[in-house]
């Protein structure tokens, strides 16, 4: 189900009007490249075991109050391939 989401998200590509529209209402783009300090690596902070929502919470707060608005973060397959709907629940709250 959330892949279909993903999909229908993804699939109508903006017009250049609509794209420099939004561009004009929204800050800049500001971020990082993102992984929580209670994970080791991308696998840890994906994992069932290790998943640690508090601290994801707490520090993509501080970076909001910091005016960061975008984070990139990896997604292991590993994972995936241990519980791939257990992992779509785990980062689906970071995505909206």
């Amino acid at each position: 189900m959330l892949i279909m989401v993903f999909k229908q998200a993804y699939s109508q590509r903006w017009s250049e009007e609509k794209v420099n529209k939004w561009y004009t209402q929204n800050n800049w783009i500001v971020g990082t490249n993102f992984s929580s300090s209670s994970a080791i690596n991308q696998l840890e902070m994906w994992q069932t075991e290790t998943f640690d929502l508090e601290t994801l919470d707490r520090e993509l707060k501080w970076s909001a109050d910091l005016d960061f608005n975008m984070h990139g973060v990896f997604l292991h397959n590993l994972v995936w391939q241990q519980n791939s709907e257990a992992y779509l629940k785990r980062i689906g709250f970071m995505i909206f």
